[in-house]
Order: C-alpha cells, then structure tokens, then sequence
C-alpha cells in the first residue's frame, strides 16, 4: 500500500510539474514575440534616426 502510495503521489507531481512546464514555455514564447516586436521597432525608429539626421546635415 505505501509503494502504491508513493508511486500515485510521484505520478501527481510528474503531471503537475508537465503542466508547469507548459505554462512557462507559453510564457517564454510571449516574452520572446514581445522582445522581438521591441528589437524591431527599436531598429526601425534608430534607422529613421540616422536617416533624418544625414537629411539635415
């Protein structure tokens, strides 16, 4: 009974620690578009940037 025990506690912890598991990589996956999106918005505004400034120089 206490082996049986062990192993249903051990397969409860086995799916909740999967279930974690997919929240983070939902979570690093939004992150990742969220930076990705900042990069290049940050690119693009640096690259008019520059641009304007040659046009006035």
């Amino acid at each position: 009974m206490v082996v049986y025990s062990v192993f249903r506690m051990s397969n409860e912890a086995s799916k909740a620690t999967t279930e974690a598991a997919k929240g983070i990589d939902a979570s690093v996956k939004r992150l990742e578009n969220l930076f990705e999106k900042l990069y290049s918005d940050t690119f693009s505004m640096m690259k008019e940037t520059v641009s304007d400034m040659r046009k006035h120089i």
